[in-house]
């Protein structure tokens, strides 16, 4: 148990970001921590309990709410196999420490909980809280009683083991009985794959779900034609008992929920013990080839560039050539749009405030369904609430997609044990940081505008009105990359055992979406305020939050200027 404990410890700290060098770092750290609870994990669990609650009331007409809550933890679960098998995978058999580990006299099973239970801890943290969200929602909407809260808590901190276990089981079977993945490098190609294949059938498959609505589903999950259930009670039957358990009371359901969890993981250290060092001993954490070139081929391939152009060439490829950087860094810019074509085909394009809120009595008179037709008409009427919701939404789009993709927010954390090529390579700092901003704008409004353009085409929008908001979506993604570098140079993650970890645990991209989203809030809530108690209008609140935006990415260009090149200088190497 001790050697459990100790080497759970270590795997935790290895993959924690560093502390800061200085105070002044520290107290940025906790206010930048403190903005990405405000701005980001409190709006998402808001939005969990309120759709919780409004799923639990609709179905509490039936005496069904409990499988309200019970699809939503399917889903989550879900979603915990998706992102946390490359995450398992990756922890079992390509990190670092292996080769340090691997000659230890500790039994497989020992190594491999030790790094499932480190790999629960850092993997689960937002997953716990929108769990715990969506009980709160269900609980405040069925008026559940105090003894049932206290038995939530249960699976509020255990719900995830059964999906991780999953991943871990499918881990050492695949690297056990095959030896398709050899290392680090085709592992993250298949992961790659997989993510693309996936998101096509996502494509594909949504064209046929044009009736499908929330009214829909109620119904179906009412009438018991609800075959998702069927599947997922197959699947994850834990979230079944522990919905009982905490609804009921059913400690008989209490006792399958822990058996199913506990056998799962049995199941998996049982594996271990049989196939984990058959799977791992031999592996590369390298690439999978290496070519050796002779100085004179080299010479004959290289071609000369300026600075900045030779610097921006070698941040694309090492983005493009790294199958991780690629995935979270590039392809993150263009998965958004089909998130907005699944919503349009789920039956958005005809929704009435009536589907959205049923319950509700009372409908401003001579409402119009809100459909597409009915904003085109309202927008070329001039209608200033929907002109107001399209600049508000040009502004939040362009804000968001430019922070969430993570290349800005981990420029620097990307040299890693190669920080040392900054300081000695013979261009300056500020060119440098320079460069990757560039990378950092370029991407995200390559993928905004490919959808944008056609889009305002679509609505109708006048050539003028696209122009303005080509511009301010320009300054406004430009923030966000401003913000991102500034935060990652004050406190980079430069150790890292793979690239996984450069971006998943670096705390600076989740720290650089809050201050985004911060942002889109302050503008927003300025061009109401001016449109509600000042009067203002509509192409005057355009050009004032045009301005302001204009303002801030001035004041964050100075503020890099002055701090990203210091804080690259005093930078202590890997």
């Amino acid at each position: 148990m001790r050697s459990y404990l100790s080497l759970t410890k270590t795997f935790l700290a290895a993959v924690g970001m560093s502390k800061g060098q200085d105070k002044k770092r520290k107290i940025l750290i906790i206010c930048l921590s403190l903005f990405a609870g405000l701005f980001i994990m409190l709006p998402a669990c808001f939005i969990a309990f309120l759709i919780m609650g409004m799923m639990t009331f609709s179905l509490m007409r039936s005496g069904s709410q409990a499988m309200g809550i019970e699809l939503m933890l399917h889903i989550i679960s879900i979603f915990t196999i998706i992102f946390g098998i490359n995450v398992i995978l990756n922890e079992f058999y390509f990190s670092n420490d292996i080769q340090f580990v691997l000659p230890w006299p500790v039994r497989a099973s020992k190594l491999v909980a030790a790094k499932y239970t480190a790999a629960f801890f850092v993997e689960n943290v937002m997953q716990i809280l929108l769990v715990a969200s969506c009980i709160a929602g269900f609980g405040m909407a069925s008026r559940m009683s105090g003894i049932h809260w206290l038995y939530s808590l249960l699976g509020v901190l255990t719900l995830p083991l059964l999906p991780m276990a999953y991943c871990g089981i499918l881990s050492i079977l695949v690297m056990g009985f095959t030896r398709f993945i050899k290392n680090k490098d085709t592992m993250q190609r298949f992961s790659l794959s997989v993510i693309v294949l996936l998101l096509l059938a996502f494509v594909l498959g949504v064209g046929s779900l044009k009736e499908l609505n929330v009214n829909n589903i109620i119904e179906a999950m009412v009438s018991g034609n609800f075959s998702f259930f069927k599947v997922m009670d197959v699947l994850f039957p834990n979230v079944h008992f522990f919905v009982k358990f905490f609804n009921e009371g059913d400690f008989l359901a209490l006792l399958g929920y822990i058996l199913v969890s506990l056998g799962a993981i049995a199941v998996m250290l049982a594996l271990s013990e049989v196939l984990y060092f058959k799977g791992v001993i031999g592996l590369s954490s390298g690439s999978s080839k290496k070519e050796l070139e002779g100085t004179s081929f080299l010479l004959a391939k290289s071609k000369e560039h300026s600075q900045v152009a030779a610097y921006l060439k070698k941040e694309i490829l090492i983005l493009f050539r790294t199958p991780t950087f690629f995935t979270h860094c590039i392809l993150a810019n263009f998965i958004w749009p089909l998130f907005v074509f699944a919503a349009y085909q789920l039956g958005i394009q005809t929704m009435t405030v009536a589907d959205i809120f049923p319950k509700m009595r009372y409908y401003p008179q001579g409402a119009d369904p809100i459909n597409i037709t009915f904003l085109k008409e309202a927008y070329t009427s001039g209608s200033i609430r929907v002109h107001l919701a399209i600049l508000f939404g040009v502004i939040c789009l362009s804000l968001i997609v430019s922070s969430m993709n993570s290349i800005s927010s981990s420029a620097i954390s990307r040299e890693g044990k190669h920080f040392s090529f900054m300081k000695y390579i013979p261009m300056s700092y500020e060119k440098q940081w320079g460069t990757k901003l560039l990378v950092g704008i370029f991407f995200p409004a390559l993928s905004f505008y490919l959808i944008f353009w056609p889009a305002c085409i679509w609505f109708g929008i006048p050539l003028v009105n696209i122009l303005f908001y080509t511009l301010i979506s320009m300054v406004c993604i430009l923030l966000p990359a401003l913000t991102g570098i500034s935060i990652d140079a004050n406190q980079p993650k430069l150790i890292w055992d793979d690239e996984l970890n450069a971006l998943r645990e670096n705390y600076n991209n989740f720290f650089s979406m809050s201050v985004a989203i911060g942002f889109a809030a302050l503008l927003c809530i300025t061009g109401y305020c001016l449109s509600k108690y000042l009067y203002v209008g509509i192409t005057a609140i355009a050009w004032i939050l045009f301005t302001l935006v204009i303002f801030l990415d001035l004041l964050f260009f100075l503020l890099a200027k002055k701090t990203v090149t210091k804080n690259i200088e005093t930078q202590e190497e890997a």
